[in-house]
């Protein structure tokens, strides 16, 4: 009976491998690109490389209702049986934007765990400090704690007039539907 019991188990578990093994990643990549279509945004001039459990998009111009708006080095996403990974490194908008928004975002991490369903996890850093927070998909937030940079708190007061300053830390909520 055991023996059965963990015979089912090891199909199933290798059922599920080879689903992701396998999983027309081509087809998520185009799949994106009609998604984000849907808000003006382009990715033009990548380089899509497609691995076992990732995919990686390198050298992404980004236009944004036709304007040249960004330059993305790599974005990776990974899909592993428990965990998800969305992760950015190098992301830099153009000079016209820069009284804007802070120019670099070296590193934009994005977690999902099976183990907590509920959250996602954020992890950012670049020119403007760094930041930690989570999207918690029950309540439809985003919560992010900004430990601003110098060149944050003198350029940009503005984006940091609507964030709480709270113990050092400068706290966004954003609720979604």
């Amino acid at each position: 009976m055991i023996k059965v019991i963990f015979k089912i188990i090891f199909y199933f578990l290798f059922f599920i491998f080879t689903i992701f093994l396998f999983l027309p990643k081509d087809n998520l990549y185009f799949l994106l690109e009609k998604k984000i279509s849907k808000y003006n945004v382009i990715l033009s001039n990548e380089t899509v490389d497609f691995r076992m459990f990732n995919f990686y998009i390198k050298d992404a111009d980004i236009y944004y209702d036709g304007l040249k708006f960004a330059k993305m080095k790599q974005l990776k996403l990974g899909m592993y049986l428990y965990k998800n990974t969305f992760q950015i490194r190098d992301f830099i908008l153009y000079d016209a934007f820069k009284n804007l928004l802070p120019t670099k975002i070296k590193k934009l991490t994005i977690n999902y765990n099976l183990l907590t369903y509920q959250k996602a996890f954020i992890k950012s850093s670049g020119n403007f400090g760094t930041i930690d927070g989570e999207i918690d998909l029950k309540k439809r937030s985003i919560i992010m704690n900004l430990k601003a940079s110098n060149l944050m708190k003198e350029e940009y007061k503005t984006i940091l007039n609507y964030m709480n300053f709270e113990k050092g830390v400068y706290k966004y909520e954003y609720k979604f539907k």
